[in-house]
This record gives structure tokens, C-alpha cells and sequence, in this order.
């Protein structure tokens, strides 16, 4: 799992840093032989409580991680309700029948039992 907070430093001062969201993204790919990755991601904006979800489908792994937060913030904010595969049709990941929600409650659920 990738999770990353975003924090804001008003006029660079880091005493006054908050956090205001937070990225958090797991890989959901069905065979680890593909060359492309799928991911559930969620994002929450802290102030407003805004809460976010959604796939990635067929990220090229080499790209590194910063690349996959940025493309999660990309698909997020174009609000489709399934990302475009990279043949250019909207699907769910390969061979994913939850829905984000209960995969993220599925997730949720297992790090409280490891904890």
C-alpha cells in the first residue's frame, strides 16, 4: 500500500503545517505476470471530510510512485465513475467484482485485525 499526506505550509512556515488530505492506494492487479498494474485508490480531503474513490486500470509500474500518486489525483479529478484501460474503454480492474467500498472496508477491516 502507497499513502501519502498532503500538507500545507502556510508561507513555508512549518510550525503552522496541517495535513489536508490523504492518498492511500493499493495494488488489485489479478496476475502479477502483466506488464500493467490495477489499483483501488481513495482520497480524503480532511477539512471537508470529502471522501473519494476509484480504480486505475493498466499503470505501467516503471513510471514510479510519484507518477501513480500523480495519475490517482488525474483520475480522481476527472470524477468518471471507471477509468480508461489503455485501449481506451472504461472498465473496472481485470477480474475485480467489489466495489470500491467494499474493497477499501475489506482493507480496512484486515489492518484493524493486524494491529
Amino acid at each position: 500500500m502507497l499513502r501519502v499526506t498532503v500538507d500545507l505550509e502556510p508561507h513555508g512556515d512549518r510550525d503552522l503545517a496541517r495535513t489536508i488530505a490523504e492518498v492511500e492506494i493499493v495494488n488489485v492487479t489479478a496476475s502479477r505476470l502483466r506488464s500493467s498494474q490495477d489499483y483501488a485508490w481513495r482520497v480524503r480531503e480532511v477539512k471537508t471530510s470529502v471522501l473519494a474513490m476509484g480504480w486505475l486500470v493498466d499503470w505501467r509500474r516503471e513510471d514510479g510512485p510519484m507518477t501513480l500518486v500523480a495519475a490517482v489525483l488525474d483520475e480522481w479529478q476527472s470524477g468518471r465513475l471507471l477509468p480508461f484501460d489503455n485501449h481506451g474503454h472504461p472498465r473496472p480492474p481485470e477480474g475485480m467484482e467489489l466495489s470500491t467500498e467494499e474493497l477499501w472496508r475489506r482493507h480496512d477491516e484486515e489492518r484493524e485485525e493486524d494491529a
